[in-house]
């Protein structure tokens, strides 16, 4: 199959495909056709947040990190609102270089942790989120 758009990040949540693109809406796609089955759009506190790009789908949630920012988000699939926000700032500071922008999450469901990494970052972080 092929599609024609945008594509930020991509995960499957084990029914759909969610699809970012850069804006502040999340497309859900039928994971066989690739056709899309409803958008979402994603808020926080009451106000559209945008440049979602990498995704991760875990137990029912989405996790998104926002381009061009230390900050990832989780995300209610249902409603687009975020539910909590993660402060990444500490690990790029302990780079041992300049190695730019957050830019990759992914969930090791073996371990329950989230691995985060970015543009030209020498270093990969096993995380855990702890709510606050």
């Amino acid at each position: 199959r092929t599609y024609d758009g945008e594509v930020w990040g991509l995960c499957f949540d084990r029914v759909e495909l969610v699809r970012s693109d850069g804006s502040d809406a999340l497309t859900f796609h039928d994971a066989g056709s690739l056709a899309p089955l409803r958008r979402v759009r994603v808020t926080l506190n009451g106000r559209a947040l945008r440049y979602l790009n990498e995704l991760e789908c875990v137990h029912g949630e989405l996790w998104a990190n926002v381009w061009q920012t230390d900050a990832i988000v989780r995300i209610d699939p249902v409603d687009g609102r975020v539910t909590a926000r993660v402060d990444a700032s500490e690990r790029r500071r302990r780079l041992p270089t300049d190695g730019g922008v957050l830019n990759g999450i992914a969930y090791r469901d073996d371990r329950g942790t989230f691995l985060l990494t970015g543009k030209n970052w020498p270093l990969l972080f096993e995380v855990s989120f702890v709510e606050r």
